[in-house]
């Protein structure tokens, strides 16, 4: 099981009560923590991560662009 379907799971606990709606299911700080370092990990590759790799690569290929207009003499 990854990580995002435990997330769901958990999640579901509270979110989807079955036949005991007094039943409440303790969840720890450390767990919390856990839990919500994942997130904060998978926003930082899904979004911050994302685009810098996507302004790094704009910038190489204008480099590149410049760089093959000198060697052509193009402005």
């Amino acid at each position: 099981m990854n990580s995002i379907d435990a997330i769901r799971q958990i999640g579901n606990i509270g979110a989807h009560m079955e036949k005991d709606v007094d039943l409440i299911v303790d969840i720890d700080e450390g767990e919390a923590e856990l839990l919500i370092n994942l997130l904060e990990d998978l926003f930082q590759d899904w979004y911050i991560n994302k685009h810098e790799q996507e302004e790094r690569n704009k910038k190489i290929r204008q480099i590149a662009d410049a760089k093959q207009a000198a060697k052509t003499g193009t402005p």
